[in-house]
């Protein structure tokens, strides 16, 4: 079991890292990448608002779309894709 709950810590480190360096880097894509391959809860919930939070900022509405697609916003992401739309 303590292996087991090592394991996990050490997985989300990586995640963790990976996750700050993509958003340092500016790489939004990539940030949204590893979110997806994670479940959602808390701490990702968190981390999927500060990249939406972002990816407004930097006019990134593909990223936010995503980003509020996935915490569930629909009234978010759905606005944010009939911006895209008349981007398209």
């Amino acid at each position: 079991m303590y292996a087991n709950i090592l394991a996990w810590f050490d997985n989300f480190k990586v995640f963790l890292i990976e996750f700050g360096f993509a958003l340092e880097a500016r790489d939004l894509e990539k940030a949204a990448m590893i979110l997806d391959a994670s479940e959602l809860n808390n701490e990702t919930e968190a981390n999927w608002r500060a990249l939406a939070k972002l990816a407004l900022e930097t006019q990134n509405v593909y990223v936010a779309e995503h980003c509020y697609g996935a915490l569930g916003n629909v009234a978010k992401a759905n606005f944010l894709r009939k911006i895209i739309k008349q981007i398209e």
